[in-house]
C-alpha cells in the first residue's frame, strides 16, 4: 500500500485512531461472491445455460463473454447491488473480478481485466431480453430448485401460485395504479415451493390487473417446465383468488392436479351451517363433499374445513376445492397440505425485502445516432405492455434469490438454526477480507468472526450433487 495513496481520518473522541483508505485491490467487502460463484458451479447454472444463450454481438468486438456478464449480474444482485451503475465503484474489486470470470489462474486480476462498465451491463440486459435468452433464465430458475439435493431427493410435490405488487420506479410501461396501492406498481405473479422456499418462476404484469390474470397459461407452462426439467408433475396450490371456473377447467383439461381455496359466498355459508357446532379450542374437522356450482360444468370435490378459534362462540369455516383422488388424499391431509402454503407469502416477502427488485426500464426517446436509425440487438416481446427489460430483471432477481437460498440452506443445516436471507447476506456474503497476492496465488484473509460460517458452508458444498452432462 503506497503512502501516496493514503488518506487519514481521526475521530474526535480518540486521535490515536486512524481511518486509512487506499487502493481497492488490497481489500474487498464482497468476499461472499466467491461462495456465490461456487454455489453456481456446484449447481451447474452457467454450464446448462450457456449453450442456450444467443449473443448477437460480433465476436471480434467482444471483451466480456455473455456468460460472464450474466454471472456478474446474478452476483451483484446477490450482494445487494441493484443498480447497474454500482459497477462503476466496483470495477477494481478483486473478489468480483475473480468470481465472474470464466478464466482461471490470476488472469482476472491483471490490470486491464477490470469489471465491465455500466453501459456494458445494461446492454447485456437488453441481449438477455430476447425470447430465447429469457427462456434460458426461466429454465435455470427451475433447474436450481430441481438440482438442490441438500433439501430433497424427490420430485417437487406442490407448486404455489401467488401474486404481489412491486413498486415501479419512474413512468414505466405497464406500471398502473391499483385500488389498494398508493403508488404505481407492477402486479407480479410468482410460482414457488413453499415447503422448501424455492422460487420456480414468475411474470411481471400491469399493476391494475386481477390476481388471476393470465394464471391458467402461467400455471400450465410452469408445470410442463418443471416436469421437463426432472422435477415431476407438481400439484398447483393457490388461494381463493385463483379458484375461478375458467382456471379450474384449464387445469383439468391439461391433466394438472390442484388444491385451492374457494371464495366465500352465501351458498357456501348456508351449506356449512349444519356443521358449525362448538368444539374444543384449536380443534378442526374436515368434511368431504361433492358440489356442482351454477357456474361449473360439472361436480367437483370440495372439502369443508371447520376450525374452532379461541374466544369465539361458534367455529369458523372455509372450503377447499380439488381434483385429487380421495382414495390417496384424505380431507385431513388436504388441510395440512393447504396450511403449508402459508410459508409462500413469507418467502415472497423476503424476496421483496432483501432482493428489492428495481424495475425501471423504458424505451429511450432517442431513435437515431449520427443519422443512422438505432436497431435493437435482439427481437423482444412485450407481455401485457410490460417492458421486456423489466421482465428480464425480474427473472435475474429470481435466479439470484435461488442461488443465495441454496447457500442459506446449507448454512442452516450446519448451524442447526434458522437464517434469513438478509442475515445470510450481512454475515456471510458481505464479509470483508484483506487480499494478499503471493507468487501464483491470491489469498483472501477473512476475519475470525466470519471463518466459522465459511467453514460450515464449504464443508457442505458436496450436498449439491449436480452432475453435468
Amino acid at each position: 500500500m503506497g503512502e501516496t495513496n493514503l488518506t487519514h481520518f481521526s475521530p474526535s473522541y480518540n486521535n490515536s485512531c486512524k481511518v486509512v483508505t487506499g487502493p481497492d485491490s488490497m481489500t474487498t467487502p464482497n468476499s461472499g461472491s466467491l461462495a456465490t460463484r461456487e454455489t453456481m458451479e456446484r449447481l451447474g447454472v452457467m454450464e446448462s445455460m450457456n449453450p442456450k444463450l444467443h449473443d448477437p454481438r460480433k465476436s471480434a468486438c467482444i471483451n466480456y463473454p455473455l456468460a460472464d456478464l450474466v454471472r456478474l449480474k446474478i452476483q451483484m444482485l446477490a450482494q445487494g447491488y441493484t443498480d447497474d451503475d454500482d459497477v462503476t465503484v466496483l470495477r477494481q474489486d478483486p473478489a468480483l473480478r475473480i468470481s465472474k470470470d470464466s478464466r482461471r489462474s490470476l488472469t482476472p486480476l491483471e490490470a486491464d481485466n477490470v469489471l465491465p462498465s455500466q453501459s456494458t451491463i445494461s446492454r447485456s440486459v437488453e441481449i438477455m431480453s430476447g425470447e430465447q435468452n429469457q427462456q434460458a433464465l426461466r429454465e435455470a430458475i427451475v433447474q436450481v430448485a430441481v438440482r438442490r439435493r441438500d433439501e430433497f431427493c424427490s420430485p417437487l410435490v406442490y407448486m404455489d401460485m401467488d401474486s404481489v405488487h412491486i413498486k415501479a420506479h419512474g413512468n414505466q410501461p405497464g406500471a398502473r395504479r391499483n385500488g389498494h396501492q398508493k403508488d404505481k406498481t407492477f402486479h407480479a405473479l410468482f410460482a414457488l415451493c413453499a415447503e422448501r422456499g424455492d422460487m420456480l418462476g414468475g411474470v411481471v404484469r400491469p399493476g391494475n390487473v386481477h390476481t388471476a390474470h393470465g394464471a391458467e397459461e402461467f400455471a400450465r407452462d410452469m408445470v410442463e417446465l418443471i416436469e421437463r426439467e426432472g422435477g415431476g408433475r407438481p400439484i398447483v396450490r393457490a388461494d381463493a383468488g385463483f379458484s375461478s371456473d375458467r382456471i379450474l377447467r384449464s387445469l383439468e383439461k391439461h391433466g394438472i392436479r390442484y388444491l385451492m381455496r374457494l371464495p366465500s359466498n352465501p351458498v357456501l355459508k348456508d351449506m356449512a351451517g349444519p356443521y358449525l357446532k362448538r368444539m374444543a379450542e384449536g380443534e378442526s374437522r374436515c368434511y368431504d363433499m361433492e358440489r356442482e356450482a351454477k357456474s361449473w360444468d360439472g361436480p367437483r370435490r370440495v372439502v369443508l374445513v371447520v376450525v374452532q378459534n379461541p374466544h369465539k362462540l361458534f367455529p369458523d369455516s372455509f372450503w377447499l376445492v380439488t381434483n385429487l383422488d380421495p382414495k390417496y388424499y384424505k380431507p385431513e391431509d388436504l388441510l395440512a397440505a393447504y396450511r403449508r402454503r402459508g410459508k409462500a407469502e413469507g418467502h415472497i416477502g423476503e424476496f421483496k425485502d432483501v432482493l428489492r427488485p428495481s424495475l425501471s426500464s423504458c424505451d429511450r426517446p432517442k431513435t437515431s445516432y449520427g443519422g443512422r436509425a438505432l436497431e435493437s440487438l435482439v427481437e423482444k416481446k412485450q407481455i401485457d405492455g410490460v417492458h421486456p427489460h423489466n421482465e428480464t430483471l425480474f427473472l435475474f432477481n429470481l435466479l439470484a434469490y435461488q442461488v443465495v437460498h441454496a447457500g442459506r440452506c446449507l448454512v442452516e443445516e450446519g448451524t442447526r438454526k434458522g437464517w434469513s436471507i438478509r442475515r445470510f447476506r450481512e454475515r456471510f456474503l458481505l464479509a470483508a477480507s484483506r487480499v494478499v497476492r503471493r507468487s501464483r496465488y491470491v489469498y483472501f484473509v477473512m476475519s475470525s468472526s466470519a471463518a466459522p460460517y465459511w467453514n460450515t458452508l464449504w464443508q457442505r458444498f458436496d450436498r449439491l450433487r449436480w452432475v453435468g452432462g
